[in-house]
């Protein structure tokens, strides 16, 4: 048993900060008579599946005060501060707040209603348990006024995150990036930025920077040395790069050599055993037949991503809602999903991302991206809560604050009627969602 951190109170709290062993208990209030804060919840009695991956501590005690975990301990026995606000949980399950690392909020935030839909869909993210999410490429002056309204609680939903985009000229084409650069020329935009090997590199990072984005999304039409020059500088000023798995003629594996911290669409890794080609518009269409899983560049690829630490974000469900959308859809998602299940067992970091929108009234599709890791790429229930955990909020780079129940981490918690690991899909009896301590839902 070890001292929790108090964030400078004067009141001494005893925490068990590492879980796991049997019969763990304690003083958790200490100092009897002293001057204990009113603002902390306390929940009692549950079973907490912290999301590092290790066993689930039943009857567990956690303190939530001034928006952090205070203090954990298990089988506590001390009678609580009369003016604690202690909330028996026994027979439910406490996980992290779950994080969907792949999103699209700001494609076009011209549309008329978009502020008013955007709410809603934020709303719906987090009474669904979702309170971080990743913004993969759309119009960031749309999102710092979003992200303060958040911070402010003027509006409910999960943290927001966003990336700024970069890709080879021949990209900006797309309708997707135009909606989302209305006003400035395609391409110029500093948050979806044309660039090539005669770019200033370091000037367009610290312009996508300077938009509050906290990664670089890199889609496409990239080469392998562009790619390595924007890794270097992103990192250089704390940025993370987010890419796709393979961005044309850049492969996965270049794109690892290059840095990236993580690679999008497992489908597209098929591509590191193809014939090199600029045509990224074929993203989707790869030789899911004559590039098994097994293949030995998939195979170095992917323990070249266990090797340095590239994480995996798969949007199974993405493909899996495509699956009519041609004639390779049955095929691309039978590999993705094994593919998956190979990098997984080979030790690359699964995250739980989905490329696909959370409509009002609807669970967010993250659960479905959970159950999906589960039923069709062999991981295992806690496998799945963490890819949409500790691993997602890895993927953003915020692992020092949320995705797992810490002590010293900001309280993003959820509390459950049933439990995950009997069933994945558990993770949709969802009974109370705190955000940073405080009760967004309740029973």
């Amino acid at each position: 048993m070890i001292w929790g951190p108090r964030g400078g109170s004067a009141v001494g709290v005893l925490a068990v900060a590492v879980l796991g062993t049997a019969g763990l208990g304690g003083s958790l209030f200490g100092l009897a008579g002293a001057n204990v804060s009113q603002d902390r919840v306390v929940l009692v009695g549950g079973t907490l599946i912290d999301g590092r991956g290790g066993p689930p501590i039943e009857n567990a005690t956690i303190v939530m005060e001034e928006g952090r975990i205070s203090s954990i301990a298990a089988n506590l026995t001390e009678p609580f501060p009369e003016d604690v606000d202690v909330r028996s949980i026994a027979g439910k399950w406490i996980v992290p707040g779950l994080i969907d690392a792949h999103v699209h909020l700001a494609t076009n935030p011209a549309a008329p209603e978009w502020r008013r839909r955007t709410e809603a869909q934020l709303e719906a993210m987090v009474r669904g348990g979702v309170t971080s999410v990743r913004d993969m490429a759309g119009d960031a002056r749309a999102f710092p006024d979003l992200v303060d309204a958040l911070a402010r609680n003027e509006i409910m939903g999960p943290d927001v995150y966003y990336s700024a985009l970069f890709a080879g000229p021949d990209f900006f084409d797309d309708p997707r990036v135009k909606q989302a650069s209305i006003g400035v020329e395609p391409g110029d935009a500093h948050w979806a930025r044309a660039l090539t090997m005669e770019s200033a590199v370091d000037e367009a990072v610290r312009q996508a920077a300077a938009t509050g984005a906290t990664g670089l999304k890199v889609y496409a039409a990239v080469s392998a040395p562009l790619l390595a020059r924007i890794s270097a500088e992103a990192h250089r000023r704390g940025m993370k790069v987010w890419s796709h798995a393979t961005i044309f003629p850049a492969k996965p594996s270049e794109a690892v050599d290059a840095g990236v911290d993580v690679l999008s669409h497992a489908a597209y890794l098929v591509w590191e055993g193809s014939p090199r080609t600029d045509d990224f518009t074929r993203r989707a269409l790869g030789d899911f037949e004559g590039i098994p899983v097994d293949h030995p560049d998939m195979s170095a690829l992917l323990d070249q991503m266990a090797r340095l630490g590239t994480l995996l974000d798969a949007t199974l469900l993405l493909m899996d809602r495509l699956v009519d959308r041609d004639d390779a859809g049955p095929r691309r998602l039978e590999w993705s999903a094994d593919v998956v299940r190979a990098a997984n067992q080979r030790g690359v970091r699964i995250v739980a991302g989905t490329d696909l929108a959370t409509g009002s009234g609807r669970a967010p599709p993250v659960h479905g991206e959970m159950a999906i890791l589960v039923e069709r790429a062999g991981l295992s229930p806690m496998e799945a809560l963490v890819a949409a955990t500790r691993n997602a909020a890895a993927a953003i780079g915020i692992e020092s604050r949320v995705g797992t129940i810490e002590v010293g981490k900001e309280a993003d918690v959820l509390i459950l009627g049933r439990d995950p690991l009997a069933d994945i899909r558990n993770t949709l009896a969802i009974e109370q969602v705190f955000k940073r301590g405080v009760a967004l839902i309740e029973p």
